[in-house]
């Protein structure tokens, strides 16, 4: 760390950078023009499988389900006709489906238009019409026959984006068209994640120069950290292009992550650049003393942030792994932007040099004064006060629970949200899922007769009483029930030979006919000699985590009651009983597979970064100086969260460990310029004071920018971007509190006059 008396090699350092600022300049512009191409070829990773660690057990299920069954992704599209079961009602089903049938990748549309009696099931008089009419109820359409739904199966291969869209064109021409399915919300998500990138970055980058320009009154000082920012995240993508790497939907706060590191460190050379000009020194030897005094605390700060992120490293969730590489790579990649581009624009030219106090900058100085003053006189209460407020709000933290259902991702007014409130109020629910069953090589009378016991008790709600609030789900659906619809009901009391002989025939009938039987019964590809039954299941989506967990729970509890055995015979089967499975499960299991390694990762970040600090001021006093002052407030964060009743998404799942590093760049400073004046032979309080009035006054600077900045988020249509603006902004804001008071409060505990000054 720098003495009091500059290091020879920082110096030269600064003297380089500020002779050859020109180059660097220039080296910057090519390598911007080189990302500025690199950077548009960023993929998108739109897989909710990537979304688990690859040992997850919702996993294996899950691909035996869409092998076996050829179980593809459904989009649902629904619209309202009062009189569906009618000749012209169901024509107006068969010509929606053939429009939806030519789009390039669907495989499949299934609706009320799909029966294989035809127009025959119109017909009053026929015994199997009313049968079908009700089997199918809460799938192809409404109990009221009033709601139609085409299921769209999708190609495994195809371009989801460009399918969801081109049904979208479709069902939107339909009465009240809506679309539903796990793809929908993907390529809705991302769609909003991408305009938000668009717009709201630049009504964030046009908050942020407004605060900086009124900060500093220099529109040359707001080039600059703009430039950095700018920069730095267009070069962080195309690193990401040459590595590999794909962008999800955990991924897309890189760049407030990137914007947040860069503008903290710049805002530390505008304040120190502007107090070396203010003694009346040249701009170049200004910025020079700038660079030796900041070299050090600026490098130590990107290298915490990215040793924070790099934490992410150790979750077993691929795309987590990855977003701690991305935001890794961008702390770094700020260090170079600052070096590249700082010397270069801040002595280019002679207009506008100078950043100037701000209006009212009198009143900053008077409350940076007055919070110091507090501490020093008062420091028992201040103490007492921060432990019961910290500890009061930091309880909050145990009243959160995860958000369960994923259209609350979205607004309530939004067009994905207005879907599926239009789905689970017509058709019961919009939460599809699926139970697979070993099932023998062949069906017979016995084996169908426990599955309709079983399915009797999935639809009794007195099964479900006691469960937590959860309920039946609200339609259940086999290959027994399509049987029991088109056969006669003294079948099942023929005798098991007569039974199975039909049986077998019907089955045979149905195989040559359609897709049905291979929908509900089939064997598994990877294993030969293994089949499987299928039950698919509808229940509302828009449960919370734990009525939505509970009815998972339960129904797997009903199957292990059931105890639906294979052949006792078939020894290979990799279980015995039945297996809930589908998009339902994923997503119900999704933001706990990200928080599984949530507090791991939390205290590997502050360990790593505590070592960091320990290591750059050889004082592990001054590593638990600053890191005491900011992992409490992050727990306040999120206790505020708590208390407040919000729960836990995409966007909030790994904030404890992504602002670790985030709040600890200000302490950084600020121990540095302590350290620096004890060192120079100032006591403790003019140590203080000195690093309150400098480090102090940019660290508000720049909490009061990036708070402003992100709250261009909460106009964000994707919620999970709403909740990471508004907790990053709550940290930021408690690691100002933290570092302005409980940081010099600390440190006048852990130093006395002369105490450690010297080493």
């Amino acid at each position: 760390m720098p003495r009091s008396k500059s290091s020879p090699l920082l110096a030269r350092f600064a003297a380089v950078l500020v002779r050859r600022r020109t180059w660097l300049l220039a080296a910057a512009i090519a390598i911007f023009a080189w990302a500025s191409v690199s950077s548009q070829q960023v993929e998108f990773d739109r897989s909710l499988e990537n979304m688990f660690a690859a040992d997850d057990p919702v996993l294996p299920p899950f691909r035996r389900l869409k092998r076996t069954f050829h179980a593809g992704d459904v989009v649902l599209a629904a619209y309202a006709d009062d009189n569906l079961f009618t000749a012209e009602g169901l024509d107006r089903a068969r010509a929606l489906a053939a429009k939806l049938e030519a789009v390039e990748g669907i495989e499949l549309v299934v609706g009320p238009h799909s029966s294989f009696l035809g127009p025959a099931i119109l017909l009053p008089k026929n015994p199997w019409s009313q049968r079908l009419i009700d089997t199918f109820a809460g799938f192809t359409h409404s109990r009221d026959g009033r709601t139609a739904a085409l299921i769209c199966v999708l190609a495994e291969n195809a371009d989801h984006t460009a399918t969801v869209e081109a049904i979208r064109g479709i069902i939107d021409e339909a009465p009240s068209g809506v679309l539903a399915g796990e793809p929908v919300m993907i390529v809705d998500g991302f769609r909003y994640l991408e305009r938000d990138g668009t717009r709201l970055g630049w009504i964030s980058t046009t908050l942020l120069a407004l605060v900086i320009v009124g900060c500093f009154r220099s529109l040359r000082w707001v080039v600059v950290p703009l430039a950095v920012v700018v920069w730095t995240r267009v070069v962080t993508e195309a690193v990401l292009v040459a590595l590999g790497l794909r962008m999800s939907i955990v991924s897309s706060m890189l760049g407030a992550i990137v914007t947040v590191v860069a503008v903290a460190a710049v805002m530390h050379v505008i304040v120190r650049f502007r107090m070396a000009r203010a003694r009346g020194r040249s701009a170049s030897a200004s910025l020079r003393e700038t660079i030796v005094l900041l070299a050090a605390p600026v490098f130590w700060a990107c290298l915490t942030d990215a040793m924070g992120f790099a934490s992410l490293l150790v979750s077993d969730v691929a795309p987590v792994r990855d977003f701690g590489l991305m935001t890794a790579t961008g702390a770094m990649i700020v260090l170079a932007a600052l070096v590249l581009l700082t010397p270069g624009l801040a002595l280019f030219g002679k207009w506008d040099a100078d950043p100037q106090r701000t209006w009212g900058e009198s009143h900053l100085d008077e409350g940076l004064t007055w919070s110091l003053r507090l501490v020093e006189r008062h420091p028992r209460w201040i103490a007492a006060l921060a432990a019961v407020t910290i500890g009061g709000l930091s309880l909050g933290a145990l009243n959160l629970s995860v958000e369960t259902d994923f259209t609350r991702n979205f607004r309530r007014d939004s067009e994905i949200a207005e879907s599926y409130a239009f789905i689970e109020s017509r058709l019961g629910g919009a939460g599809v899922w699926d139970i697979v069953l070993p099932a023998p090589a062949k069906l017979d009378a016995a084996y169908l007769e426990r599955v309709r016991r079983l399915q009797a008790r999935l639809r009794d709600p007195e099964q479900f009483d006691g469960y937590n609030g959860s309920k039946a789900p609200t339609a259940v659906l086999s290959l027994v029930d399509v049987l029991d619809g088109v056969t006669n009901d003294r079948l099942r009391s023929a005798p098991r030979p007569l039974h199975d002989f039909v049986l077998g025939n019907g089955l045979r009938a149905l195989r040559g006919g359609s897709t049905m039987v291979r929908a509900f019964y089939s064997e598994d590809p990877d294993a030969a000699g293994r089949h499987y039954y299928r039950i698919m299941l509808r229940a509302p989506e828009r449960l919370d985590a734990a009525e939505k967990n509970a009815l998972i729970g339960r129904v797997g509890g009903i199957c292990d009651e059931e105890e639906m055995l294979a052949p006792a015979g078939d020894k290979a089967l990799s279980f015995t009983a039945g297996e809930v499975t589908g998009y339902y499960v994923l997503l119900a299991r999704l933001i706990d597979s990200i928080l599984d390694d949530q507090w791991r990762m939390f205290a590997i970040a502050a360990g790593s970064i505590g070592l960091a600090i320990a290591i750059a001021f050889r004082s592990l006093r001054i590593a638990f100086a600053a890191m005491a002052p900011n992992l409490l407030p992050i727990l306040v964060a999120l206790g505020i969260w708590g208390w407040l009743g919000l729960k836990v998404n995409i966007g909030t799942a790994m904030i404890a460990a992504v602002s670790t590093g985030l709040s600890v760049d200000s302490s950084i400073h600020y121990l540095t310029e302590f350290r620096r004046r004890l060192r120079g032979g100032e006591n403790v309080a003019a140590a203080l004071r000195a690093a309150h009035q400098g480090a102090g006054r940019a660290m508000t600077f720049a909490t009061f920018a990036l708070v402003v900045g992100f709250a261009a988020l909460v106009r964000s249509e994707f919620v999970p971007t709403i909740y990471f603006g508004s907790l990053v902004a709550l940290a930021l804001l408690g690691g100002l509190f933290g570092n302005l008071l409980l940081l010099p409060l600390v440190l006048r505990w852990l130093f006395r006059d002369g105490a450690d000054s010297g080493r």
